[in-house]
């Protein structure tokens, strides 16, 4: 993904750079061609990131923007979050710009409370947090533990949509979820990131008695994002965004 990313962003500069080298009158035309072009392949690359939980706008910088230009800074933000690196945005209809800028990263480890199905589930080893959506490659057993010396406790079928807990540290096992809810786990390999898919509920009930809370030893990263955006007539906004991986995927702090 960061290697096709890094390709792209130097054909858009290049691109960009021969337009200005040419003297016809349709220079402008051109530009703003190419300019359109950078920011479709731009939105074209952020849809690998999905819905993140809370707005990944800043409070004040959202009251600046209109409903086009808070969904470039938002799937620039999801993006930045998502992969550590900067990302910047251009919305050709009002020649707005925007960045998102990720200014601190930092790996916290902690203890989090996650339920999961108690008659499956004994003990949950410490986990780094992932909390995306993956699909399995194959039809599959999900164990009661991470390795094959645990019992089956269900399966998947190929394609279907799991949330990845987890993967367990020092160990090619990850803790699945649906609803919320632990369910068991699967050796990493059978399992395909699918980090565009957001899950949706099954809409089937687990009663709270069979539902138990472990408190599990992780590791998450955070971090901290500031988002700049100049307007057409010279002035410009700023603010900054924190967040942090959980469970369910970016937790964006209020």
């Amino acid at each position: 993904m960061k290697n096709a990313f890094q390709l792209a962003a130097c054909a858009g500069i290049i691109t960009l750079i021969l337009a200005g080298c040419q003297s016809s009158p349709s220079h402008e035309s051109q530009r703003s061609a190419s300019v359109n072009k950078h920011a479709e392949n731009n939105q074209k690359r952020w849809t690998s990131f999905g819905a993140f939980a809370g707005s990944v706008i800043g409070k004040e910088l959202g009251k600046y923007l209109d409903e086009q230009d808070a969904e470039h800074m938002t799937q620039a933000t999801s993006a930045a979050l998502a992969l550590g690196e900067g990302q910047s945005w251009v919305n050709p209809q009002n020649n707005t710009r925007g960045e998102a800028r990720v200014i601190s990263t930092e790996k916290k480890a902690d203890s989090i409370k996650i339920p999961v199905l108690k008659k499956r589930i004994a003990q949950v080893p410490p986990l780094d947090l992932i909390g995306q959506t993956y699909h399995a490659m194959k039809k599959s057993n999900v164990r009661g533990g991470p390795g094959t010396s645990y019992r089956i406790v269900s399966g998947v079928v190929s394609g279907e949509a799991v949330n990845v807990i987890g993967k367990v540290r020092d160990s090619n096992w990850y803790l699945i979820s649906k609803d919320g809810i632990g369910r068991g786990f699967i050796y990493a390999p059978l399992l395909k990131a699918a980090p565009a898919e957001k899950m949706l509920d099954s809409g089937i009930a687990v009663a709270q008695a069979d539902i138990e809370e472990k408190e599990v030893s992780s590791n998450r990263i955070c971090r901290t994002v500031e988002q700049f955006v100049s307007f057409a007539d010279g002035s410009s906004r700023k603010d900054t965004v924190q967040a942090c991986q959980s469970p369910s995927g970016w937790q964006v702090k209020a």
